[in-house]
């Protein structure tokens, strides 16, 4: 289990106990946008008595965030505080990457989550609608919209309370959910709790990502654990692979909306550079079945997996293998040919089916996900699929750029399983 530190609301020291324990005291949580230098950990302590004994504002932003705080969770009765930035030891890699993963569940059972918008002042006349939301250091929304880890400490907390840069209370996340969704694509009735964010597909939560960023690469992948919930090892370094290390481990929720996304017109670009495979020649349009970016899914806000229509897979689907992607890909046709192993050994070969499948032809696959045409109508995402190797049988997604939306996912017996070859990245 899980240790978590809370700053006591009235001395401003900081306290060790179980996760379990604080909840069962109630606690609120900070939701913040880092700016240069924030109070860390080891910093802290001793900061205690300067905090406690302050009168007013401090001078010091980063030491009046944290005060104003920890103020604002005393008067709602609330002794326990957490503070990401000086709550977590960033130096101690076990704590951390505990800490990254139990990340959505602290927020989910905090009593209040406390939101702080440092580039956003009410003024005397409160504004509406999107005006709340206004930073006045660019004229633009506030720029907490744009970080990836805000994501989570959006979607987690059961109750969400947003304030100015003096603590000024601008509304709840309730009460400002059709602005919210004007900002960032996500239904207001998983903003509201009319509807529970998780039965949405992969791609749309992929989609609220699409435009955010983080300062270190790998925190892209690492802010989605939980709203996937995932529980994977934290590996700072490894770069573009934390992102397919959680496509990874997505495959196995049987949800296909994960390989519905669009290269962007331009490709790839440069920051994807490939590990060259001389049996696999890409096209510029070409890529495998897992994305390169969460940008990828920019146009996804709208699909969904919910549907009458799901047809089952042969074999459970799709799986990993060390050369991408393998599922039920492949089609019978009449030109199936039975062919004899030649072994006569009871039960340890099989018969091996061979399919004669033309070099050339580009194979229309259907997937088990659904977006609306421009008339609204929901219609089927199929993907183009290019044959690259017969033996064994290897494929790459080609006309990556776009994909069709059709009545319905194909009847056809996709039954022999072939692999869409997928790109490694530097």
């Amino acid at each position: 289990m899980a240790l978590m530190r809370c700053i006591n609301t009235n001395t401003f020291e900081l306290h060790t106990s179980t996760q379990p324990d604080f909840r069962d005291r109630g606690y609120a949580i900070l939701s913040h946008r880092w700016g240069p230098g924030e109070v860390l950990f080891a910093q802290f302590g001793q900061f205690a008595w300067e905090l406690k004994n302050t009168k007013g504002r401090h001078a010091l932003p980063q030491l009046d965030k944290i005060l104003g705080a920890c103020i604002t969770a005393r008067q709602r009765g609330l002794q326990w505080i957490w503070v990401d930035n000086c709550c977590i030891n960033k130096s101690d890699t076990s704590e951390l990457s505990e800490s990254i993963n139990s990340m959505f569940k602290w927020y989910s059972e905090a009593v209040v989550c406390l939101t702080y918008l440092a580039d956003v002042r009410q003024g005397a006349r409160p504004a509406a609608g999107l005006q709340t939301f206004q930073s006045f250091e660019t004229g633009e929304m506030s720029k907490w919209f744009t970080r990836g880890w805000t994501l989570q400490e959006l979607l987690a907390p059961r109750d969400l309370l947003f304030y100015d840069t003096n603590w000024d209370f601008l509304g709840s996340k309730r009460e400002l959910a059709a602005s919210i969704e004007q900002i960032t694509g996500i239904s207001a009735q998983y903003l509201t709790g009319e509807k529970d964010f998780r039965g949405a597909c992969i791609a749309a939560k992929m989609s609220w990502l699409a435009h955010r960023e983080t300062t270190r690469e790998e925190d892209m992948a690492y802010s989605m654990f939980g709203i996937f919930n995932l529980h994977l090892p934290i590996q700072y370094g490894e770069g573009k692979a934390a992102f397919l290390r959680l496509q990874d481990a997505l495959i196995s929720k049987n949800d296909e909306s994960l390989f519905a996304w669009k290269m962007p017109p331009e490709g790839p670009g440069p920051t994807y550079q490939i590990i060259p495979d001389s049996a696999v020649d890409l096209g510029p349009d070409e890529w495998g079945l897992l994305a390169a970016s969460p940008k990828w899914y920019e146009h996804c806000g709208k699909m969904t997996t919910q549907s009458k229509k799901i047809v089952m897979r042969h074999r459970g689907g799709f799986t990993r293998t060390p050369q991408g992607i393998s599922g039920p890909i492949s089609k019978k046709n009449h030109y199936v040919t039975a062919v004899l192993t030649g072994l006569t050994v009871v039960g340890a070969i099989p018969f091996q089916i061979w399919l004669a499948v033309r070099q050339k032809t580009t194979l229309k696959y259907t997937l088990n996900c659904w977006e609306p045409n421009e008339k609204g109508v929901m219609r089927a995402v199929r993907l183009h699929l290019r044959p690259v190797r017969k033996d064994p049988q290897i494929w790459i997604r080609t006309a990556s750029q776009s994909y069709d939306l059709v009545k319905e996912v194909s009847q056809i017996d996709y039954s022999t399983i072939g692999t869409v070859w997928q790109p490694q990245l530097y």
